[in-house]
């Protein structure tokens, strides 16, 4: 089965984060600019379904995936941030399965870095498919045999085609019984920055759908959330049987960027897995901006000048969006 609806992936930027970064402490506080919301693209739920990064500024389902947002050339000044550290994450990894089958073999990035990507076989068949999505957002897609141990966890024929991603690993005795391959390696933020996932449960009633939210907190100040990805509610479906879920967070091999494997599915079989590639900097960016709008918020303005001028040394155009020069 593979439900018909789209998935949407919004990226929240509070106009309100950080008006003005150099005004005085002493100067009143303007009054809330309203929430955005810019589209980080689409995707149908088939086989060859992708996501990728987007500056529009429209909750509307774009009509193609827009190129993805490449980061700045320029490194990351150690001066500001200090050497890179290793990367830190809270809410993941944990089980990626449930009930349903479709569940992923490989998934995060390819040992060069050049694609994130995801191999997950669909249930019912002797062949996996395999995804591949390049920087520029470009998808791949290719079918690979398996093969079946008795008593082992099903495998890739050959396991090259997975390209070097790190494989998912069995935990339990049920064919779903999967873990997310953990997070590691060190980026620039190490310092500063832990990673959220916060995966939130969809209501009986049907209204509310799943959603994932992805962020960080700063420094042990309240984590916020740049990302959210959402699936509507599928007709005939209550929202909590159906999931969305990280299936992996990685980051590539040079620490420039994270990626995001993510299945959401409302039935067996459903093999609905977006990929996302998001550039380091600029996530970071957007979680110093918006822990500077609640430290605004809370009054503290020398903190939320202190957090934009992070933002804008992390990704000078993303805190363009949140905090003003």
């Amino acid at each position: 089965m593979r439900a018909g609806s789209t998935l949407l992936v919004t990226l929240l930027l509070t106009a309100a984060v950080c008006t003005s970064c150099a005004e005085s402490a002493d100067s009143p506080s303007p009054p809330p600019a309203p929430t955005r919301t810019a589209s980080l693209g689409t995707t149908t739920p088939s086989s060859a379904a992708t996501s990728t990064l987007s500056a529009t500024t429209s909750t509307e389902p774009a009509a193609a995936p827009s190129p993805a947002l490449a980061p700045a050339p320029a490194p990351v000044p150690t001066a500001i941030f200090g050497a890179a550290a290793p990367i830190r994450i809270a809410g993941y990894p944990g089980l990626v399965g449930s009930g349903f089958a479709a569940v992923a073999l490989a998934a995060g990035f390819t040992s060069d870095g050049a694609a994130v990507g995801v191999c997950f076989n669909s249930g019912g068949a002797d062949t996996a498919t395999c995804r591949f999505q390049d920087r520029a957002g470009a998808e791949q897609a290719i079918d690979v045999p398996m093969t079946f141990p008795p008593g082992e966890p099903e495998r890739l024929d050959p396991p090259s085609a997975a390209r070097g991603m790190p494989m998912l690993r069995r935990v339990g005795p049920a064919a779903y019984d999967y873990e997310a391959p953990p997070l590691t390696g060190t980026w620039a933020f190490g310092r500063d920055i832990v990673l959220h996932v916060a995966e939130i449960k969809g209501e009986s009633n049907g209204v509310a759908a799943p959603r994932l939210r992805f962020g960080g907190s700063v420094r042990g100040r309240a984590a916020v959330f740049p990302i959210e990805i959402q699936r509507p509610p599928v007709d005939s479906v209550p929202s909590d049987v159906h999931f969305i879920r990280p299936n992996a967070v990685a980051l590539s091999p040079d620490g420039q960027d994270l990626g995001l494997v993510v299945h959401s599915a409302v039935g067996e079989y459903d093999s609905t897995y977006t990929l996302h590639r998001i550039p380091a900097r600029t996530l970071a960016a957007r979680i110093y901006a918006m822990t500077a709008g609640n430290a605004r918020g809370a009054g503290d303005i020398a903190a939320s000048r202190s957090l934009c001028a992070l933002a804008v040394a992390a990704d000078a155009r993303a805190a363009a969006e949140t905090c003003e020069p």
